[in-house]
């Protein structure tokens, strides 16, 4: 892990600095031989959790239980009592101290310093040129344990602020629309954003500070902070490392409670990122979705290639379906039987515009509709993330597309119209062709097979929407 193996001078332990040098003295020889065992038991919880912190929904639990924190004491092989009598030792920390008087803080903090002041320079980041490093901002021992402290701030934070079920379409439209100077607003999942606030704690107690290049989007440098913020690493007071324990608690604190203010503000007004798309008033007095011309021909365009690709392929995509079939736990052999009967059943249908009149938004959608399954299946997904979520069309082909549209699927109370209509859709789907999955006939099944069948076209939507 990018770790110099070297003997720990023990230190003369000054009223200052007990805490550190105490446990330093007492385990240095554990810290070093344990030092992967530390870093590989961090990573393994962090793959664990990596599906609850995909999204960017800060109200979907994340739980680090007790047993994960008893079990880092284990692989550290450090006694938990032992920093608890240390602490008390402290004249600048009390134990009942919520933040920096927990024996589980003070241990990563001190392992922070500890692996810090043990790693070559050559093996650090190089801040030259920030941008290069792709957003792989963990890379050594100590940005790991620090990584695994931020985590733990982080899901005791959530409970706090978000003590209940979060409605994830008022937390989607509560993070588009929060302003632009919150890095979550650019971020593409908790992971991301967690990853981002604990590499910038690393560089304040370097003395540096990330600074956005002007007249750019998402281009940073890193340089020496212009408040004469200094190097703090090699400060191994109490005080210094309660500090750090408290700044970067603090940092995730203040993220976390501005988030939640906008969201109970949006959720008590009724806002969603289901309902932003921009809505008029009607003739009749009844709200509908307003969509430009140009944009609702952009999205027929690309139906229309979808399909013509879909339809003159020689098979199903195996890999797209085989993803499919491991979310859904459906039988990948009746899935195949069944979307690909359903392809070439409309192998021939591919719906054409009516080149005799001009045609409405309406008249366009429905024709599709009307004509093939699939086309509607794929109209009705791009029409959501496009129109009812306000996603630019070039964003289809990203990731960003497969998560937006299984968030806004998974709302089981939906009122988006074309969250109904794919519904609705896949509803006609698995009555067509239930001989495929009535085998086994169960509710769950059933809704597994509709999953599935959802998940499948939007991959493909994904995957082949530049074609």
């Amino acid at each position: 892990m990018g770790f110099i193996v070297t003997p720990y001078e023990k230190r003369t332990i000054k009223p200052e600095s007990v805490i550190y040098d105490t446990l330093c003295n007492e385990y240095s020889d554990k810290f070093i031989k344990n030092v992967d065992k530390i870093v590989r038991y961090i990573q393994m919880w962090r793959i664990e959790k990596s599906s609850e912190m995909s999204s960017r929904n800060l109200g979907k639990r994340i739980i680090m239980t007790d047993n994960i924190i008893s079990g880092l004491f284990d692989v550290a092989e450090v006694s938990e009592k032992f920093i608890i009598d240390t602490i008390k030792k402290s004249k600048f920390i009390k134990p009942s101290w919520e933040i920096s008087g927990k024996p589980f803080n003070q241990l990563l903090a001190v392992l922070i310093f500890f692996y810090y002041n043990h790693t070559p320079d050559k093996l650090r980041p190089d801040y030259k040129d920030y941008n290069k490093l792709n957003g792989n901002l963990i890379n050594t021992s100590y940005d790991w344990v620090n990584l695994f402290l931020a985590y733990k701030y982080f899901t005791s934070l959530q409970y706090k602020y978000f003590k209940h079920n979060v409605d994830e379409s008022v937390m989607e439209y509560t993070i588009n629309n929060m302003c632009k100077k919150f890095d979550i607003v650019k971020a593409e999942s908790i992971m991301q954003i967690i990853d981002d606030k604990a590499f910038t704690n690393i560089l304040y107690y370097e003395g540096f500070k990330r600074f956005k290049k002007p007249n750019t989007e998402n281009d940073y440098e890193i340089k020496k902070s212009d408040k004469g913020d200094r190097f703090k690493f090699n400060i191994f007071t109490d005080e210094n490392i309660a500090d750090y324990i408290n700044y970067l608690n603090n940092r995730l604190s203040d993220f976390m409670k501005n988030i939640a203010q906008q969201y109970y503000k949006n959720h008590a007004s009724g806002k969603s990122s289901i309902m932003e798309a921009r809505e008029i008033e009607n003739e009749e007095g009844k709200k509908s979705l307003v969509i430009q011309t140009n944009i609702s021909n952009d999205i027929v365009i690309m139906t229309r290639k979808l399909l013509l690709n879909m339809q003159k392929d020689t098979n199903i995509d195996v890999e797209l379906l085989r993803k499919a079939c491991k979310n859904t736990g459906t039988n990948y052999k009746s899935m195949s039987e069944l979307i690909d009967n359903l392809r070439m059943s409309e192998k021939d249908l591919i719906p054409n515009a009516n080149k005799t009149k001009k045609q409405t938004v309406e008249e366009e959608f429905e024709l599709i509709e009307n004509t093939s399954l699939s086309g509607g299946l794929i109209l009705n997904c791009i029409a959501m993330y496009i129109v009812s979520l306000g996603q630019p069309l070039r964003n289809v082909h990203s990731s960003n597309f497969i998560l937006e549209c299984i968030r806004a699927y998974s709302i089981s109370h939906s009122n988006d119209k074309y969250v109904l209509k794919t519904k609705e859709i896949l509803d006609e789907i698995i009555e067509k062709y239930k001989a495929y999955y009535l085998r086994v006939g169960s509710t769950s099944v059933k809704n597994a097979t509709r999953r599935c069948i959802f998940i499948y076209f939007v991959l493909y939507i994904a995957k082949y929407a530049d074609i």
